[in-house]
């Protein structure tokens, strides 16, 4: 779709949280929201980012805070994935890290409203709006979104690639990611051969936004 003004937007639903739309449109992100529709105009410019996420069978991918399992392939995984890269988090998860320290060689933001947040090595951003600002000084086929549960919802709409470990077994989660599976706009594109960590059974994934 293209405005009057000549700008291209991708038009898309968000079925998780339509209000999602709205908060784009105040923030100046977005050019078009359909209201109950949920749909929504994004500016080119604002989408190619990446999600990376562990998921076990209901989508959980966390539990007061913590990782629902740590499978060292997985881990293995993410450092090598996002090595040099951007990453995009909420404070939460940035506070999951060993000391609650940013990871190495990587750029670190996070998203957080609380307007007194500051931690050293750590780049910070109070709205999407704000955010898109800082980003606008790296390659957004280079920004990972991280988590959790809020920052990927919001996150969601301007990312065209998530990396998914499939974990097939049913933990007791209190934190999950957006069921692609259900989203008439992503569809997985690959899966791995079955991968065994102990009893517990897992796959990578590969799930794209559809053109």
């Amino acid at each position: 779709m293209t405005t009057g003004m000549g700008r291209r937007l991708r038009i898309f639903r968000l079925p998780s949280d339509p209000m999602i739309g709205e908060k784009l449109v105040r923030e100046g992100i977005c050019g078009a929201y359909l209201g109950r529709a949920g749909y929504v105009g994004i500016e080119n410019r604002g989408v190619h980012m990446k999600m990376i996420v562990a998921v076990d069978r209901n989508w959980g991918i966390g539990k007061k805070g913590e990782l629902l399992i740590s499978i060292p392939e997985d881990m293995k995984f993410f450092r090598k994935t996002t090595l040099n890269h951007v990453l995009v988090m909420g404070r939460k998860t940035l506070d999951s890290f060993p000391h609650g320290m940013p990871l190495k060689n990587r750029v670190n933001i996070v998203l957080t409203r609380d307007d007194h947040f500051a931690r050293e090595g750590v780049v910070v951003a109070h709205s999407i709006a704000e955010l898109n600002h800082v980003l606008a000084d790296y390659d957004r086929e280079e920004v990972y979104v991280i988590g959790g549960e809020s920052i990927y919802r919001q996150m969601e709409p301007f990312c065209d690639l998530a990396y998914v470990t499939r974990i097939d077994y049913a933990y007791d989660a209190d934190s999950h990611f957006p069921n692609l599976d259900q989203m008439e706009d992503w569809e997985c594109t690959d899966r791995s051969e079955e991968q065994t960590y102990y009893d517990v059974e897992y796959y990578f994934t590969t799930y794209r936004r559809k053109l």
